[in-house]
């Protein structure tokens, strides 16, 4: 008992000086003094003058803190990694900033804040960038869930290179993903993760985009009970019925068969709003392809998706090329299938498709993209 008040009395007569030597040294040399509020992974709070600031992990060079052993631990493990993934976005090398962002992004995924917002949307850019489409989509769906909340705004000082962003549309699709997967296999293993982002949605309601994402995938997956879970929830949704023909379709061409959803397609795809006919185009053209109709039909509906989205999409686009080249080489229309691919191993070679157009020139068809 005797220590214990010897050691409160310590504490308090320490503490004004431990109070005083409280300060940050950011990256840019600036000397901030003053009490650390609150240090978080989300970053620090200190008060000086009587003003209260805020610096994220990847501001800050050094510090003397009240609690310097997690502060130190902090600026270890989400300071470095954060600063490279700043650094790296405005370079615009995103797979080089991929370690980070899968480093960081299990802490930051369930947090709200303008640090956890920038985590995410590396970790979108570095898995995109990787050809890892279907595992992008779940830190997009975090990204564009703190989006949705009013108030949050992000972090500026995270901006990626060129013209890589993510375009929030009030349907809550983001402009520069367009809902459209290849992979099932990465689909099925994607397919978790995605439902506990729409199970811990703020305030419970996905928004449309991210219910037509997550029932996407869960058809290119193969998961019926899945797709028709979230199929049903987007009943009565503002803007829902043109999906809902969009999904039926891609179940009916995922499943080999053509019938009244394909038709239904056909008949309604040029009186909807974009980015559904846009994706109704492309499973128009797939629908064609499976035999639905005739392959030249197919490769008219496929090549004109490109034609009449020359920006919007470079993958949906990237995979139509490969389509339309896959059927006309079957058709020996050898000046055609030439030229598509060349198209595609240039303006395209960066996509999955390209990737994947330049493997088989050397090594036996990977499979798995459809």
């Amino acid at each position: 008992m005797r220590q214990h008040w010897f050691s409160i009395v310590f504490l308090m007569l320490l503490g004004p000086a431990l109070l005083a030597q409280q300060r940050l040294v950011l990256r840019d040399t600036t000397l901030v003094k003053g009490v650390i509020q609150v240090q978080n992974p989300d970053g620090v709070t200190i008060l000086e003058d009587g003003k209260t600031k805020s610096f994220g992990w990847d501001e800050i060079e050094s510090g003397v803190a009240a609690n310097q052993a997690q502060f130190d631990s902090l600026l270890r493990d989400i300071g470095d990694p954060l600063f490279r993934i700043r650094q790296r976005l405005k370079s615009g090398d995103y797979q080089e900033m991929a370690s980070q962002a899968e480093k960081l992004f299990p802490l930051f995924a369930d947090r709200k804040s303008a640090t956890a917002e920038a985590v995410c949307f590396a970790t979108h850019l570095a898995r995109d960038q990787k050809h890892e489409r279907e595992m992008a989509l779940e830190p997009l769906l975090v990204f564009l869930a703190l989006r949705s909340v009013a108030g949050n705004a992000p972090e500026s000082r995270f901006v990626a290179a060129g013209s890589r962003k993510i375009t929030v549309l009030p349907s809550g699709f983001a402009q520069e993903f367009i809902p459209v997967f290849f992979d099932s296999a990465a689909a099925r293993a994607a397919l978790p993760g995605v439902m506990r982002r729409l199970e811990k949605w703020p305030g419970g309601k996905p928004s449309l985009g991210a219910r037509v994402y997550a029932a996407t995938l869960a058809t290119c997956a193969g998961d019926e009970a899945i797709a028709n879970t979230v199929q049903a929830s987007l009943r009565n949704m503002p803007g829902s019925a043109e999906w809902l023909v969009v999904l039926a379709a891609q179940r009916e061409i995922e499943a080999g068969k053509g019938g009244e959803a394909v038709e239904q397609l056909l008949a309604k795809m040029e009186t909807m709003t974009e980015p559904a006919r846009m994706v109704a185009l492309y499973w128009s053209g797939m629908a064609r392809l499976k035999g639905a109709l005739p392959n030249r039909a197919a490769v008219i509906a496929l090549l004109s998706l490109p034609a009449k989205y020359p920006t919007a999409s470079t993958e949906l686009s990237a995979a139509c090329l490969y389509h339309a080249a896959t059927v006309l080489e079957k058709n020996q229309d050898a000046r055609a299938t030439v030229a598509l691919r060349k198209e595609l191993l240039t303006r395209f070679r960066f996509t999955s498709f390209g990737s994947r157009l330049a493997r088989e020139s050397t090594l036996p068809n990977p499979g798995g993209l459809r």
